[in-house]
């Protein structure tokens, strides 16, 4: 009859080993042991949910990190092409001596006779490597006459913001050539800086004028203040949406005063063809 007893063994640090048998064997007069052997210990809820949560958290800080490497990409392109433009209106002023107007021909609410409209973007295109869309496109007939409906409809790269969506089309409109739908772009000359004190029509208007006035261009030399102090070009994106302060305006039902016919959709605004540069 073989005697048998419980045997527990413990590792160095006192935890309990496999929970193991053991019996008298009358050949060896030792102990024979046999493994029963135990379940192994699984994550409690607790702690699937604290790895969960850590996990999250990671993921949270790469997205962050991917998201800001992306805005500084785009901010580096958007610097980038804020100064083929300036590379692109100096070598024009280089070339005929002033810089170009913000657009040419007669004033919106006029109307279309020569000289014709056209846009400050659509005379630089040489000097911004669009050398062949220049000879395609007529100056000799408005910016929206039929000979440059395949023209106008092609998206410029150096006037595309990278945050904003390429190939968007945007539209001009205007008492005199009525709707006129074309590429968009994301930057806009200064044309006028203010009106003092009164605003525009009005009798004691006094307008402060930017370096490519509507009609009317001017030599760098004439620049009193200083190139680095005056701004000629800057962004306006995404239109014919609707920005105000960094965030879209889904609110706002946009309205020119000096462009009653003006009026478009609520969150969205008039202009940002590059054909014709300016407002509207």
């Amino acid at each position: 009859m073989h005697a048998s007893r419980k045997v527990r063994e413990v590792d160095q640090c006192g935890s309990p080993l496999l929970n193991r048998s053991a019996e008298f064997d009358p050949q060896t007069k030792g102990l024979r042991q046999m493994n029963r052997g135990r379940k192994s210990r699984g994550f409690t809820l607790v702690e699937l949910l604290v790895v969960i949560a850590i996990i999250g958290i990671l993921v949270a800080l790469l997205l962050s990190a991917v998201q800001a490497a992306r805005e500084a990409a785009r901010r580096l392109q958007c610097v980038n092409n804020l100064k083929q433009m300036g590379l692109a209106l100096q070598n024009y002023e280089g070339t005929y001596r002033s810089l170009p107007p913000g657009s040419t021909g007669p004033p919106s609410t006029a109307a279309p006779t020569p000289p014709y409209r056209h846009g400050w973007v659509a005379m630089t295109l040489p000097w911004i490597e669009q050398g062949s869309l220049k000879e395609a496109y007529n100056m000799n007939a408005n910016w929206y006459d039929p000979s440059n409906t395949g023209v106008i409809v092609i998206p410029l790269d150096v006037y595309h913001c990278p945050s904003a969506e390429f190939g968007r089309v945007a539209t001009s409109k205007s008492p005199a050539f009525g709707v006129r739908t074309a590429a968009a772009w994301d930057y806009a000359n200064v044309n006028v800086a203010s009106y003092i004190p009164g605003y525009a029509g009005t009798a004691n208007a006094v307008r402060r004028k930017g370096v490519m006035n509507d009609r009317e261009g001017c030599r760098i030399a004439d620049i009193t203040d200083g190139t680095s102090n005056t701004l000629m070009v800057s962004e306006d994106a995404n239109r014919p949406q609707l920005w105000v302060k960094g965030k879209r305006r889904m609110d706002i039902l946009a309205q020119t005063s000096n462009y009653p016919a003006g009026n478009v959709g609520t969150g969205e605004t008039t202009g940002g063809v590059w054909a014709v540069s300016h407002f509207p």
